[in-house]
């Protein structure tokens, strides 16, 4: 599971979609930041399960 949601991510930071009104970078590894400093700004972090 954790691949493929790093796998969406990195499309939304390589090839921005025209449907989001903002853009995502990655800042770390398992870390992205999607927004700007005209509108809010999210961090998304894809923790650790415990389950591997």
């Amino acid at each position: 599971m954790h691949a493929r949601i790093k796998e969406m991510m990195k499309q939304f930071v390589d090839a921005p979609q025209a449907s989001l009104p903002f853009k995502v970078s990655e800042l770390v590894k398992r870390r992205w930041r999607a927004g700007s400093d005209d509108v809010p700004i999210v961090q998304l972090e894809l923790l650790d399960d415990n389950r591997r």
